[in-house]
């Protein structure tokens, strides 16, 4: 009984570790306008992009209803997709597969962000 739980005790850190090496965080540069808005919310967003599966994980707070773009390196839109974050905070878009670098661009009333990703 104690192997066991001494197994699990060193597995399990090492399989958490290696989920959290397949996300790469695709890091943001976000604006807040200050005009017209609630101070009294705090958005934020943060992005993931994961390779295995092609996906960027979004994870917004507080950004009320959220466009987020997916654009290739020269501007051309790949894909354009709508959620309200005070539904669920957690939203999925699917990635390019083609090898290259590319932008995500999210807005919204209270937030505006983009940063890029690579696809290898």
């Amino acid at each position: 009984m104690i192997g066991l739980l001494l197994i699990g005790a060193v597995v399990s850190p090492v399989i958490i570790a290696s989920n959290d090496i397949r996300k790469k965080k695709v890091h943001l540069t976000t604006t807040i306008p200050r005009h017209g808005v609630d101070r009294t919310l705090l958005p934020s967003v943060a992005v993931f992009y994961v390779a295995d599966v092609s996906t960027l994980e979004l994870t917004c707070y507080e950004t009320k209803e959220t466009t987020v773009y997916v654009l290739t390196s020269t501007g051309e839109e790949l894909s354009c997709d709508t959620f309200n974050s005070d539904m669920t905070p957690f939203y999925t878009v699917d990635a390019p597969d083609t090898p290259g670098t590319y932008w995500i661009v999210i807005d919204s009333p209270v937030i505006y962000g983009e940063g890029s990703f690579v696809v290898e």
